[in-house]
């Protein structure tokens, strides 16, 4: 009966000491999984940044195109009114300076 209770208690030692590896076993798998996880994580984040950035640098590129563009179809206007304003007091100095010599 003796050795009948050893082989219990040796199993039930074995049967624990199992147990206890298996979970340690099963939380380094959690743990590893978890860190390919934040790995995976890092890369796609970099992924989308890089992309992002790309896309706001295309962005950025176009807008200053069409910046230089509307500049340059605006020039002749803003020539345009200037050189109106220009005439415009032109010929005002010529008429104080017409009448000034009539008045004179």
């Amino acid at each position: 009966m003796k050795d009948v209770l050893e082989k219990v208690e040796e199993l039930r030692n074995g049967a624990a000491d199992a147990q206890h590896q298996a979970n340690q076993m099963a939380l380094m798998g959690v743990a590893n999984a978890q860190q390919k996880a934040g790995e995976m994580t890092i890369k796609n984040v970099e992924e989308v940044t890089a992309r992002s950035r790309k896309v706001i640098d295309s962005m950025v590129e176009e807008s200053k195109r069409r910046i230089e563009r509307l500049s340059m179809v605006t020039l002749p206007d803003r020539l345009f009114y200037y050189s109106k304003w220009m005439a415009v007091i032109l010929v005002l100095i010529i008429l104080v300076h017409v009448l000034w010599g009539m008045l004179v």
